[in-house]
This record gives structure tokens, sequence and C-alpha cells, in this order.
């Protein structure tokens, strides 16, 4: 990932591009120098299963926002999140503080730009 990130498009205009069912929080304004810990828009999906199937039945997709950074299940404090934003692709799937997250708990995060 990067250092930093710009975003300037709409919640109206990122729901329609990304086909959200539900908005449910947006940020206040545009932004050209987002920096982790600080808000981010995400999109994620739920779906409701069938109990005798257990297959998808329906999935929504909502449009919220969330803090940049990573506070793994084991962490003591919340603020370790500030240091842990940046993951590598070579180990994600490997390190303990990335592991589940990178396999079970995946979330879009639209950006209109990053740099470092």
């Amino acid at each position: 990932m990067c250092g930093r990130v710009a975003v300037v498009s709409s919640a109206e205009k990122l729901a329609q591009y990304l086909k959200v069912d539900k908005v449910l929080e947006t940020l206040e304004e545009d932004d050209c120098n987002i920096a982790p810990s600080s808000l981010l828009p995400i999109v994620w999906c739920n779906s409701t299963k069938s109990e005798k199937t257990q297959e998808s039945l329906l999935k929504f997709r909502f449009l919220g926002t969330a803090r940049w950074g990573l506070v793994p299940k084991w962490a003591k404090d919340p603020q370790i999140g500030i240091k842990m934003f940046n993951a590598r692709s070579e180990t994600v799937a490997t390190k303990l503080a990335y592991k589940r997250s990178f396999l079970y708990k995946r979330c879009l995060i639209p950006v209109d730009g990053f740099y470092e």
C-alpha cells in the first residue's frame, strides 16, 4: 500500500459505480491527503445463508467508512492499527497479524489516487 491516498469522488458516484445497495456512512468532504489512521470509504458484502443448504441466498453491498489500519484480534491497544496499515503481498497470508483478515475479512477501498 502507500503512505497517502486521495478521495474526491462523491458517495453518490461511488455507490452508483460500485453498484452499492445501501450507503451507511460517508466522508464529510473531499480529501487529497488522507493518512493512515484516518477514515476511508469502504465497500463490503453481507450475505444471508439458507439454514438447510448453507448456500448464500442474498448478497447486499454496503458503502461506509472505516479507520485505515488493522487492529489484530490479539492486540491489547487499538493504537497498534496506526502502525499496521501496510502488509506485504509476499507474507500477508502467513503473518499472524494479517492471516485471518486476509482469508476471511475483505473489503474494497475505493480511492481516486495514492502516493508515497
